[in-house]
């Protein structure tokens, strides 16, 4: 009975924990979106929600927020690297291909070798 009581009580510790740190989490979701609503010329706090999104697996809204921060700027190397990353999980070779060939030229104009070698050895595998 009473490894049982104890069993319960860990239960409810855990959950206490994950409503805490549910809690917080949607408040940073918040604090980010309202940050990109106040200064809509600023790509890095869209690359934040991006990645948020797509840790969360909502690949739709983490598309929407890296791309608009290509918009933003069209030289962010980081934001095509996690498109590249989406569409390569979802399966969608065309498109993770066509943002591969981007990173590559854009890479290349930064001279960025890091990002060209990540970019030539999966367009390597494609």
């Amino acid at each position: 009975m009473i490894y049982l009581l104890w069993f319960l009580g860990l239960l409810l510790l855990l959950s206490a924990f994950s409503f805490v740190f549910y809690l917080f989490y949607f408040q940073e979701i918040s604090r980010l979106e309202k940050i990109a609503r106040e200064y809509p010329g600023y790509a890095d706090v869209r690359i934040k929600l991006g990645r948020v999104f797509k840790d969360r697996h909502d690949y739709d809204k983490a598309i929407k927020y890296f791309t608009e921060a290509l918009r933003i700027y069209p030289y962010y190397l980081e934001a095509y690297k996690e498109l590249f990353y989406i569409y390569d999980s979802k399966g969608e070779t065309a498109q993770s291909r066509e943002i591969l060939e981007k990173l590559l030229e854009f890479a290349k104009n930064q001279q960025d070798n890091e990002m060209i070698k990540f970019a030539e050895k999966n367009l390597s595998l494609r």
